[in-house]
């Protein structure tokens, strides 16, 4: 981040010299409660918030502590995310706490700690899992001005966050539209309290599948192979496959562009209409549905799936083991109201409408985002404090 941090006189100091470090150490399991019984209990990056952890289970025999105000690092798978801790807490081996001293202010301290996350986190080393030992981290260097000028720092960049927290609660809110104009028009397909047609998916489709049942042989380059993690990634697929065994594998199970795809394994309920041209093979934890376009309209149908309706439905239906599992069998029986193609055209036009100010604020909020790192940057070089 910093060009040349000795050309800075801001007085650098390493951070084992003005925090203790304090790594993290888990209790014996018999301990963890979810009966708020004792400290809350943290255990790694899983559990951050924004800012502030996520408290999911108590510990009720601590054995290594973080107190109010200590920030929080992940010490291991991954290295170098960041919470503060908002009350004393118990924290088990994948956090470290950083206790600040008096010549430190603790926001000050997050703010710079999160400027350099990415070189925090290269400093991971391990084969299994990365990881990053109390000297790598005492190591780290950081600006120590005075601390009127810290305050100073802290209060422009806090302020500077929260306009851009505002746009991203605009975001959401706008995220929230096209289902609450779903439920508008539409209602609730299983109390049909607008009396639509209303029928199981199986009904409105051509055909529903899913993809191979065999995990095929990976290839570094050659045809897309998409998993429930590409879907949620907008289709950017980590995994190839030979074009031989993609030409076997879509004899059975072919998608096209206009399809759906809809994941049945782990993250189960969400849908992807299929808007892309080059082709490509799905694993089982994918099922594939082609609509009958004669009777829906393939992007109302991927609306509607997203939908709370629908989910509410799969989960329904799902199946608990060690992961959740959606079978065919059930996704085929999830009711969806069925209007007229003309009304189904009028609703995606709405929604255009709604996407067209979502793709505005999607730009508005990456010239934030960016403003707000170069915030950091400038202040962290000395350049916005007098």
């Amino acid at each position: 981040m910093v060009t040349s941090r000795k050309s800075l006189d801001l007085g650098w100091k390493k951070l084992g010299d003005i925090t203790e470090i304090i790594m993290g150490q888990s209790p014996p399991s018999s301990t963890y409660n979810d009966k708020l019984d004792g400290l809350p209990f943290f255990q790694g990056k899983a559990e951050f918030g924004a800012r502030y952890p996520e408290v999911r289970k108590y510990c009720s025999n601590p054995v290594r502590i973080a107190e109010a105000k200590d920030i929080l690092m992940s010490v291991r798978a991954p290295v170098g995310s960041l919470n503060i801790a908002d009350r004393k807490s118990c924290i088990g081996r994948g956090l470290c706490a950083i206790r600040p001293s008096d010549k430190i202010d603790y926001l000050f301290l997050f703010h710079f700690l999160r400027s350099i996350e990415n070189e925090i986190s290269a400093k991971g080393e391990g084969s299994t899992f990365t990881a990053i030992n109390r000297r790598e981290i005492e190591r780290l260097e950081i600006p120590l001005p005075p601390l009127p000028t810290q305050r100073k720092i802290v209060s422009i960049l806090e302020r500077a966050e929260k306009l851009k927290n505002l746009r991203q609660e605009a975001n959401d809110d706008t995220n929230t539209i096209i289902q609450a104009l779903f439920s508008e028009m539409f209602g609730d397909p299983v109390k049909n309290e607008k009396n639509y047609t209303v029928k199981p998916l199986v009904e409105i489709c051509h055909r529903i599948t899913d993809g191979t049942h065999v995990t095929p042989k990976y290839t570094e380059k050659g045809i897309p192979f998409l998993r429930v993690t590409d879907l949620t990634n907008s289709n950017d697929s980590k995994k190839f496959i030979s074009e031989e065994e993609h030409k076997e594998l879509i004899r059975r199970c072919k998608p096209n562009k206009g399809d759906i795809l809809y994941s049945k394994n782990g993250t189960i309920g969400i849908a992807k209409l299929i808007n892309w041209d080059y082709e490509f093979s799905i694993f089982v934890s994918l099922c594939l549905i082609k609509p009958n376009k004669e009777i829906i309209l393939p992007k109302y149908l991927e609306i509607f799936l997203n939908t709370p309706f629908a989910l509410r439905q799969a989960l329904l239906h799902s199946k608990k083991g060690t992961i959740t599992n959606l079978h065919l069998i059930e996704i085929k029986k999830i009711l969806v109201p069925v209007p007229s193609l003309k009304e189904q055209e009028a609703f995606l036009k709405r929604v255009e409408q709604i996407n067209n100010i979502q793709n505005n604020q999607t730009q508005t909020t990456e010239e934030i985002s960016t403003l707000f790192d170069a915030l950091m940057q400038k202040a962290f070089n000395g350049e916005i404090v007098a």
